[in-house]
């Protein structure tokens, strides 16, 4: 590692610095400080606007905040098996196409166009 300690700073080099960025992006610490500062957030809100249990009114939404930033692996993978049959059976279709106006080599041209 390419380290130098100057004072208090450490000076890393570059792909260690996106490393630990992609690191720290996943991370439990960001997760939990992102979560408190919504509900401190929304908290201070839901208080100035007089609702009623604000502070148990403020989880719901910080919540449903959290679980929007979830990457969900099996959605993804459902969503791009459908994607690809949805593109093969385009690519079918209009190489099928009765006018005779598409052939194979313009279907793969149109394809990657997209």
């Amino acid at each position: 590692m390419n380290r130098r300690l100057i004072g208090v700073v450490i000076f890393c080099t570059e792909s260690e610095e996106q490393d630990r960025d992609n690191e720290f992006a996943g991370s439990f610490t960001r997760m939990i400080f992102i979560m408190v500062v919504t509900y401190c957030t929304l908290y201070g809100y839901m208080t100035l606007i007089n609702v009623d249990k604000a502070y148990l009114n403020a989880i719901v939404p910080t919540m449903g905040y959290n679980m929007s930033t979830w990457s969900l692996p099996y959605v993804k993978c459902l969503w791009m098996t459908f994607k690809e049959k949805t593109e093969t059976n385009l690519a079918v279709h209009m190489a099928h196409d009765t006018r005779g106006a598409l052939t194979a080599n313009t279907v793969d041209v149109e394809m990657d166009a997209l």
